[in-house]
């Protein structure tokens, strides 16, 4: 049987002997299995939900980047964490409701979170930063790296009180908006 690569699979291709087999119908399937040279994505589960690392650097990552690049130093952990863990309740929301929304389902909503597709946003996306923008980048990608390894640990707490929606106050602190309900 001859093995030939095929994405992250290999799909082991079988001789005309084997043809004749199937074609009678005494082999049933094709031996599929994951090929160890390519990287797979890695899933954390945490609070009865899968998050996929791509999605978690795909569209968590720029638009925390793109809502806390104006924000105090002192801020950016903190929002960061209210991002991350609203997005979090939304999906539970969602699951109870018999319905699995994944963090880019519940992130890239319209009107859901204010940076989605703005002009930091596609900054960090298109990699078209300046200098203190990459650094920004590096920062906000450090401290996504720290939530990402809590959430494998299951050390990352909901600092939201289970809100599914949080306010920027004037004097810049946040508040978790636990009146104002995902569904209907």
């Amino acid at each position: 049987m001859d093995t030939i690569p095929k994405g992250n699979k290999e799909v082991k291709y079988q001789s005309a002997m084997e043809s004749l087999y199937r074609w009678l119908g005494l082999v049933k399937k094709i031996d599929y299995h994951v090929d160890p040279t390519v990287p797979q994505d890695e899933v954390v589960n945490t609070r009865g939900l899968s998050l996929k690392r791509s999605e978690f650097d795909s569209v968590f990552k720029p638009i925390y980047f793109g809502e806390v690049s104006n924000r105090d130093e002192d801020k950016k952990d903190l929002e960061g964490r209210v991002i991350l863990n609203t997005a979090l309740n939304r999906m539970g929301e969602y699951k109870t409701r018999g319905s699995e929304k994944s963090l880019s389902d519940v992130m890239t909503a319209p009107n859901q979170y204010q940076a989605y597709q703005g002009k930091q946003y596609q900054n960090y996306t298109t990699s078209t930063l300046d200098e203190l923008g990459m650094k920004k980048k590096q920062q906000v990608d450090s401290i996504a790296d720290k939530y990402w390894n809590e959430l494998k640990s299951g050390s990352f707490e909901d600092n939201t009180q289970g809100a599914a929606f949080y306010i920027h106050n004037p004097d810049g602190s946040i508040t978790y908006d636990n009146n104002r309900k995902l569904f209907k």
